[in-house]
Formats: structure tokens, C-alpha cells, sequence
């Protein structure tokens, strides 16, 4: 599975919008995982995050996602053809959001977050473990 959100911080729907809201600027991303019962909760295979930019929004970084979700997955693809693919289990639950919980005052708080960023070191609380064919980056 492909999911446009870097797991395991941020699971379920419009994962990559809920970083605006909770200033955590630098857990925008991208993860392939197989596929299990829960919701995006499968071992990982990559992950991906992708660096905010001054002026970027959140279909900018969806976008972006998106694009690089399709090289991991080429890749992931080519390792299970020269099975070569490794998967690592999920560290923690983080944060998982339904389609529900998305609202019209986090959209307020998405356009009033947005004009307030600016690239400062204070945004970024934590830095993302990443996953490489199933091996933990640190």
C-alpha cells in the first residue's frame, strides 16, 4: 500500500494535511507498508518525508507525495522481484485521523497556520525515524 502520509506519525485520512494543524512541519511524507487489518498500520517498507518549503500547502506536499510514493513503490516492486524485501514493524501508534474529524475549524486552523509559517527550527519537534527497504535511518 502506498499512503501519503509518513506513518507511523500520522495515519488514516489526509495525512499529510494534519502537520499543518499540529506545527509538526517536518512529518509530511509518504510510506509503503503491506497491507494489514488496521488503518495504514502494515510493517513498512520506505518511508519518505518531504521537506516544507516557504509557501508550500498542503496539495503542494500531497502532490508531492504522490510522486515519490510511485518511485518507493518502483522500487519496492523490483525488490520483491529479485526478492530482496525487507519490512520492519511499526514503533509506535501515532496519530491516526478519520475523514470525520476533518471540519471547518481545522480548516480555519489550516489557513491560519499557513500564513504564519515561516522556515523556523521552532516548527520541527521531531525528527522523523525513516525506513529504507525495512532498515530504520536514523
Amino acid at each position: 500500500n502506498m499512503h501519503s502520509g509518513l506513518s507511523p506519525y500520522y495515519r488514516g485520512g489526509a495525512s499529510n494535511f494534519w502537520p499543518f494543524i499540529n506545527n509538526d512541519l517536518n512529518l509530511f511524507g509518504v510510506t509503503i507498508h503491506k497491507m494489514s487489518t488496521g488503518i495504514d498500520s502494515g510493517d513498512i517498507i520506505f518511508t519518505q518525508n518531504l521537506e516544507f518549503k516557504n509557501g508550500d500547502n498542503y496539495p503542494d506536499l500531497n502532490c508531492r507525495s504522490i510522486i515519490k510514493g510511485t518511485e518507493l513503490m518502483i522500487n519496492t516492486i523490483n525488490n520483491i522481484m529479485h526478492k530482496n524485501i525487507k519490512t520492519i514493524k511499526q514503533w509506535q501508534k501515532g496519530k491516526i485521523y478519520n475523514s470525520h474529524q476533518y471540519n471547518y475549524f481545522y480548516v480555519y486552523l489550516y489557513y491560519r497556520n499557513l500564513k504564519k509559517y515561516k522556515i523556523r527550527s521552532s516548527y520541527f519537534k521531531l525528527n522523523p525515524i525513516l525506513v529504507r527497504n525495512g532498515k530504520l535511518l536514523r
